[in-house]
């Protein structure tokens, strides 16, 4: 009983674990969403301004109304993507909230100016694996649950085997004779009669085969869980690696990421440049700016690749939740800023 008590702990452990690595995935999907809109936004905002740069020279005969109405159609399409992001940003935000509670414990939702910059992946070494695997083969809940199923079965077994062994039983019997129960032997005084039988019982079953086949289950059962405590850690080794291996290229990738956004923002600012100088039109840059966009949501997805690898590193080793993880929103911001 004491055992089934124990295993409670383990399966706590491993909810708490997958409820922290929930909790982060939202968290940096929430913040990308963030980032996402915030690029849609400027994306619309060099359209407006250029709207208003064009009106001015169509006006004075220098350009045609033409390219005016092409960046109209932009500004149009470009404040479709910010509904879109707004969106996203308005869901991550809904599935945060069953994370991030007030004080009362009702769901909260985090307003948009409690958004951070996501922070800037960090090269990740081979000190990180080797500390994350030992610590998440000493300490991962699966190990200590099996361990207690194994020292269950092993009680079970001494039980069992128990139950094998001949029976020697002690027992000590009185009675005494009263009222209309007197027996005639009493003699003429009436005189009850009073037995004491002190007896030890010897009994040596003839047929045993229900407790040795519970004894062959058992020992089969104790196997089996050596097996799965095998494999439980060749699981874990194994999860550890992939977390580490995705941390490790996403980490790579963003690196790649970061070079082409830098380059497509050079590329669409000389080229705005051109446009301002009349050497260039509004469908190249355009094209420019697209492609700098693009780059942007592209560095900010590998951004949220990496931290979420980094979650779930944490997860695998169980370290997530315990030194230092939390939702890094201001708490000077009042509660009744919703999104």
């Amino acid at each position: 009983a004491r055992l089934d008590l124990s295993l409670a702990e383990p399966v706590i452990e491993r909810s708490r674990l997958d409820y922290m690595r929930a909790a982060a995935r939202n968290y940096w999907n929430w913040l990308g969403n963030g980032e996402r809109l915030d690029a849609a936004e400027e994306l619309t905002e060099l359209a407006v301004e250029r709207d208003t740069a064009l009106e001015t020279r169509v006006k004075r005969g220098a350009a045609a109304n033409i390219d005016r109405v092409d960046n109209q159609q932009n500004i149009a399409l470009r404040n479709g993507l910010v509904v879109k992001a707004d969106r996203s940003l308005q869901q991550s935000t809904i599935d945060l909230s069953l994370f991030l509670r007030d004080d009362a414990g009702q769901p909260l939702l985090a307003g948009r100016r409690r958004i951070r910059p996501m922070p800037k992946p960090v090269a990740p070494d081979r000190t990180t694996f080797d500390a994350a695997l030992s610590r998440a083969l000493a300490e991962r809940p699966e190990f200590a649950r099996l361990a207690l199923q194994r020292e269950k079965l092993v009680v079970e077994r001494r039980f069992a085997a128990n139950q094998v062994l001949p029976a020697i039983d002690g027992q000590l019997v009185g009675n005494q004779d009263a009222a209309f129960g007197k027996s005639p032997l009493s003699g003429p005084d009436g005189l009850d009669r009073q037995v004491l039988q002190a007896s030890l019982v010897f009994q040596l079953p003839a047929q045993r085969r229900d407790a040795r086949g519970k004894l062959q289950t058992l020992d089969a059962q104790v196997v089996q869980l050596d097996r799965q405590l095998q494999y439980a850690e060749d699981n874990v080794r194994a999860e550890v690696q992939d977390a580490y291996s995705l941390l490790e290229r996403a980490y790579e990738f963003h690196k790649q990421t970061v070079r082409q956004a830098e380059l497509a923002v050079l590329v669409a600012r000389a080229e705005r440049e051109q446009l301002r100088l009349g050497r260039s039109d509004i469908l190249r840059v355009t094209l420019r700016e697209q492609t700098k966009f693009d780059a942007q949501i592209l560095e900010i997805l590998a951004r949220q690749e990496y931290w979420r690898a980094e979650s779930d590193l944490r997860a695998a080793d169980t370290s997530l939740g315990r030194d230092g993880f939390s939702l890094t929103l201001p708490a000077t911001l009042p509660a009744t800023e919703v999104a």
